[in-house]
């Protein structure tokens, strides 16, 4: 299963510069309902700011949300996947390296963002699928598929 279009379709980015403010960050992330937002300076990805990261810097070091400057709390130069890459290798890739978000990169451009939690939904289903097939294989008298 590729990443586009199994795992996500159409997406709009949701997308701040590295010197906007940190609530801008949160702000946009409660009207879009995401938990992460990629920093896009001068058409390139510069890095990703996800909920995690606004946890640690405002509850744990009690900075704040109007004076922080989102390049200061990004992940600068995130990891990115391309849209052919299999979701199960990108789950895996998330797993290994403890990401939740991966930017989906193409042409130089990024064309959508995919969680952990979209990841192991496809991956859920194609597993599903695939026990499907073989218990039809093992226990009925003729092998078909739908």
């Amino acid at each position: 299963m590729k990443i586009i279009p199994d795992v996500i379709q159409e997406q709009t980015i949701q997308s701040l510069p590295s010197t906007a403010k940190a609530q801008d960050a949160a702000l946009l992330m409660i009207e879009r309902n995401i938990s992460a937002v990629l920093i896009i300076d001068d058409g390139e990805l510069s890095g990703i700011v996800t909920e995690r990261d606004m946890c640690r810097v405002f509850a744990a070091e009690n900075q704040s949300a109007t004076d922080v400057p989102l390049k200061d709390i990004m992940t600068s130069s995130p990891e990115t996947i391309e849209p052919d890459d299999d979701a199960r290798d990108a789950l895996e890739l998330t797993e290994l390296r403890g990401f939740r978000h991966l930017p989906v990169f193409e042409g130089g451009h990024v064309v959508g963002i995919v969680s952990v939690r979209d990841l192991y939904s496809v991956v859920k289903r194609q597993l599903a699928r695939a026990a499907e097939l073989s218990e039809k294989y093992l226990f009925n008298d003729r092998y078909h598929v739908d």
